[in-house]
């Protein structure tokens, strides 16, 4: 009876401790939603759009429910927001997003994820909110373990043209562990003295493609 205890006890345990299931909900423009169901010590998702032709996300929901969660890749999502549900997600490693967004207007959420190593941002600014946003200082201070940034930005003209290339460097401040800057194909012709000396806060410059160097990198 006692042996019949303990194996019935031992399966309890076992499955009290199974991992549960949490949702990560994706809200679009016409009020409908999608529901993705992950076990909750998930620790790398990917959101991304089919095609050209899926529906619109709004929203993101639930994303700081994952404690375990290191990667988050966001490549190609059909997304109209300004990407505040990225904010507070202190466990996050490796981070990659790619917006078009007309709602984008800051990335001051950057300085809220703490455990950041690899940050890979693409980014089309609309060209009304193009001086506030490279005005912007973002702050890295509480950032410590960054080691790679990857940056892009372009501006999207206000007549709908078309895009083009700001060709200044990320205004980030009191960046910490002398990451390397990868700059590759940002338009950047020329570097102002305030320029210079923020790129002092990197290991190495990359500026491939870029007017400046003709295809060289700078330390």
């Amino acid at each position: 009876m006692k042996k019949l205890f303990l194996v019935l006890l031992s399966l309890f345990i076992l499955f009290s401790v199974k991992a549960k299931e949490l949702e990560l909900r994706k809200i679009y423009v016409d009020g409908t939603e999608e529901v993705i169901l992950l076990d909750d010590n998930t620790d790398t998702i990917v959101l991304y759009s089919s095609d050209a032709n899926s529906k619109e996300v709004k929203d993101i929901i639930g994303l700081n429910q994952f404690k375990n969660l290191k990667i988050l890749d966001i490549p190609m999502l059909r997304y109209n927001g300004d990407w505040q549900f990225l904010a507070g997600l202190t466990t996050v490693r490796i981070l990659g997003f790619s917006s078009d967004s007309e709602k984008l207007k800051s990335i001051k959420f950057l300085e809220s994820l703490t455990s950041l190593e690899t940050l890979d941002c693409k980014l089309l600014i609309r060209e009304e909110y193009k001086d506030s946003f490279l005005r912007e200082k973002i702050d890295l201070r509480n950032l410590k373990n960054l080691k790679n940034i990857y940056y892009k930005c372009r501006i999207w003209k206000n007549d709908s043209s078309g895009w083009y290339y700001p060709g200044r460097i990320p205004n980030f401040i009191n960046v910490k562990n002398k990451p390397i800057l990868d700059l590759n194909n940002n338009g950047i012709e020329y570097l102002t003295s305030r320029e210079k000396k923020m790129l002092k806060q990197y290991s190495e410059v990359i500026f491939y493609s870029n007017p400046i160097t003709n295809n060289k990198k700078t330390k």
